[in-house]
């Protein structure tokens, strides 16, 4: 995603906001009342053209009230969900473009007792230094 997070987010509160059929003033107006915050129509303007980014208290609100993601409307991802759904493996897998291997490797590291995940992690970060170091000296003799 290389859009400017402010334009991603911008569109993603309009979306949010047209969807439920309210204008900018009534939202402000809705979001100010429920959450006592102090937002004006023109905020609003700015965090939609993309001209500024809203703050998180303001996200926190609007995530709550539009009962959606935070990581959806901050663009982390394009995967809509209401605030209590889980992401699924998959979903997750697919996002952060890992494939079937890892993703296999993950579910069964996710299954381990925490003592056996915290060898694990030892074992790989052990592991990762070698080859590194391995890599480093091979780039030195070259």
């Amino acid at each position: 995603m290389n859009e400017n997070i402010n334009n991603i987010t911008g569109k993603r509160l309009k979306e949010l906001r047209e969807s439920a059929g309210l204008t900018m003033q009534e939202e402000a107006d809705v979001l100010n009342k429920t959450f006592n915050l102090q937002i004006t129509r023109g905020m609003m303007s700015r965090w939609e053209s993309g001209k500024a980014q809203p703050s998180n208290i303001f996200l926190s609100a609007y995530a709550r009230y539009h009962n959606m993601d935070l990581n959806y409307i901050i663009g982390l991802t394009d995967v809509k969900k209401n605030l209590e759904e889980k992401y699924t493996l998959e979903e997750v897998s697919i996002e952060n473009n890992i494939n079937e291997r890892e993703s296999n490797l993950l579910e069964k590291f996710r299954a381990l007792p925490e003592a056996r995940k915290l060898k694990i992690e030892a074992r790989i970060e052990a592991e990762y230094d070698i080859v590194m170091e391995n890599e480093q000296e091979s780039r030195q003799k070259a």
